[in-house]
């Protein structure tokens, strides 16, 4: 099938839109593209090819942890790395690990007593970085930058955070914390008599109370550098900044930072929303799916509405429909699905997207949908107890001189002389909600058991609420990643 520009109205095959998602197409494009502008490779095409080529290149761990003195980011950045199994960064520790010219400048620095510059420092890490392991592994960097212009020159370096937590504590706390912080002097750990004590005595014996602790005035300088810097690190990293509670256990703050890394990142892939409602009758559907194509700007796709239209219009499908129509009897699927084929695939829906209610109403409806290309992103299933939607439909009247809809409950007749006029249509008899409800329920499992064999698309709603708590729900569903179980 391909796009046929003559053709009015214009028909797009629906397969393209379904394989660019399906396969993060959008997405590769961008990872690859940022790739080339952050490297500037000499042959920007072999370097494109060479990434396509390469299969690792899912997104890892790069995670910035940052906070005041005593707020545990080193020890939860070392716990950190250990779940996510990549590679921690300290800067204290990269002049004597790095053997390059940069390590022995670094070392030279800090034998004549002097601090190392910013701009090695950004070199050391960006080599720490780009080491082997950290980048089959991914990396996560401590205590740095600690200012705004090293975080410039670090972005500028190319070395590019996914995640940047900031531990945060009130300051007294941190004056609390340090008298009790201790230092393991063979491996640089850091540990706290309080909150986080090693369980081997051979470590708990050689630790020491780094000197620094027990100077007030050191404590306090520190916070004064920190609390100058922390608005310049926090723009830096805007897009990527979370901030987390430090003064709580330590098993809290951990779990927390754990779920934002691993959180993945919110696609900016362009989205098509292809939305099914399914349900039994009385559950809102359409009312539901009327909200959702007003605030998506999509398309309410209704197939009794396109039955009427080609009805009305006497097109040849149509008058193949009316006697159907006329009869009261059931239009075999052959004719729905080219109904459904013809206005799915035209370019509002492929382009805009749509939400489609009631149907599929069974397994093979859902499965020859598919088949023809129309495969929805979202599928939700209202659920909603018998009762109340007996007490919905079976207690709704019009008024046949105005068509106003009227409810016993909810929407009573305001003068006795309209409620004596009121007319039930057939349909809402309890008898005839009962015979859809028993048809509704016999097809359910097999369509819910479809679509959660099928990529895990179904998610319940409870429908038994009132519309804008129904919508509000489908909204969050709707934006969200599909949760991995109900």
């Amino acid at each position: 099938m391909t796009v046929d520009e003559t053709a009015k109205p214009l028909r797009v095959p629906p397969h393209y839109g379904v394989y660019a998602e399906e396969k993060g197409v959008f997405e590769m494009l961008k990872e690859m593209i940022e790739n080339v502008i952050i490297h500037k490779p000499s042959d920007p095409l072999q370097h494109m090819i060479d990434w396509l080529g390469n299969q690792d290149n899912q997104e890892l761990p790069a995670v910035i942890i940052q906070g005041k003195f005593g707020s545990g980011r080193h020890s939860i950045g070392r716990e950190v790395s250990q779940k996510l199994r990549c590679t921690l960064v300290l800067p204290e520790n990269l002049p004597e690990e790095d053997s390059s010219p940069d390590g022995e400048e670094a070392r030279r620095s800090i034998t004549r007593g002097e601090p190392i510059p910013d701009a090695l420092m950004v070199k050391l890490v960006k080599n720490r970085v780009n080491s082997p392991d950290a980048l089959k592994r991914g990396w996560v960097l401590v205590g740095f930058p600690e200012t705004g212009v090293q975080a410039h020159m670090l972005q500028q370096a190319a070395v590019l955070a996914n995640h940047y937590i900031n531990l945060h504590i009130p300051d007294e706390v941190v004056m609390e914390r340090a008298k009790g912080k201790r230092v393991d002097p063979e491996t640089g750990s850091i540990y706290h008599i309080t909150f986080d004590y090693p369980t081997d005595v051979t470590i708990e014996k050689r630790l020491v109370a780094p000197p620094e602790c027990e100077k007030d005035e050191y404590l306090v300088n520190q916070l004064i550098a920190y609390n100058r810097n922390s608005t310049a690190l926090q723009s830096a990293y805007e897009v990527f900044f979370n901030q987390v509670n430090a003064d709580q256990p330590k098993a809290d703050v951990l779990a927390q930072v754990v779920g934002i890394v691993s959180r993945k990142s919110r696609s900016t892939a362009p989205h098509t929303p292809r939305i099914i409602l399914l349900g039994p009758r009385g559950a809102g559907k359409s009312t539901q799916a009327a909200l959702v194509a007003k605030k998506y700007r999509i398309v309410n796709v209704k197939i009794e509405e396109l039955v009427k239209t080609h009805v009305a219009g006497e097109t040849n499908m149509g008058l193949t429909l009316k006697p159907y129509l006329d009869s009261k009897k059931p239009i075999p699927d052959n004719l729905i699905f080219k109904l459904l084929d013809d206005r799915l695939g035209q370019l509002d829906c492929v382009a805009n997207g749509w939400v489609l209610n009631g149907f599929p109403k069974n397994a093979s409806q859902a499965e020859r949908m598919e088949r023809l290309g129309y495969k929805a992103n979202r599928v939700f299933l209202m659920d909603i107890p018998t009762d109340s939607i007996i007490e919905r439909v079976c207690q709704r009247a019009i008024d046949p001189m105005t068509g106003e809809s009227y409810h016993a409950l909810y929407k009573p007749a305001p003068t006795v002389e309209i409620k004596q006029r009121l007319k039930v249509h057939p349909r809402d008899e309890e008898s005839q909600v009962q015979l859809a409800l028993n048809e509704f329920h016999a097809n359910k499992e097999e369509i819910v058991e479809f679509f959660q064999e099928n990529e895990n698309r179904l998610q319940i709603v409870n429908a038994d609420q009132d519309t804008h708590s129904v919508f509000e729900t489908i909204e969050s569903m709707i934006c969200n990643p599909i949760p991995a179980t109900l």
